[in-house]
């Protein structure tokens, strides 16, 4: 995780993605001053917020499903 001067922590841990990565971003998504980290897949999303010890708390899955909405 980043540390409070802009660089990264020694790496100490990993963390697996439920499918093939297709895309990941690094970003606070809930405005607690902590990075957060979103993998892509096929499926849908995993997102691992960051927490006070600097480590990411376990995945919460969120499925996507690609398609049109409504009538053409």
């Amino acid at each position: 995780m980043g540390s409070p001067s802009g660089t990264f922590a020694p790496f100490s841990s990993t963390y697996a993605v439920t499918g093939p990565c297709q895309g990941m971003q690094v970003s606070d998504l809930n405005n607690d001053g902590r990075s957060d980290v979103i993998s892509a897949n096929s499926s849908g999303l995993d997102i691992y917020l960051g927490t006070a010890s600097n480590s990411l708390a376990a995945v919460t899955l969120f499925s996507v499903t690609v398609g049109l909405v409504g009538s053409l």
